[in-house]
């Protein structure tokens, strides 16, 4: 069975910024829900009309790991 990474939102543009590895060594499954534990996170603490690069830049990487990680378990 492949092993995938977790990587967060990077952007392109004027901006750039490069995603963070926020988990590793995950099934196709656990990459679904990660991804799903992620959006609730943005959803529910970024800024109205924030993107997300500057949302990542914002919020410690260490709470959104946890977050993410804690809200894909549900």
């Amino acid at each position: 069975m492949p092993s995938r990474s977790g990587v967060s939102w990077g952007n392109g543009g004027g901006q750039p910024r490069i995603g963070d590895i926020i988990a590793e060594n995950l099934s196709d499954e656990q990459v679904i829900e990660l991804d799903g534990g992620c959006l609730d996170f943005y959803r529910s603490g970024a800024r109205k009309k924030e993107r997300n690069a500057r949302f990542m830049e914002r919020i410690p990487q260490e709470q959104f790991k946890a977050e993410a990680h804690q809200t894909s378990k549900r």
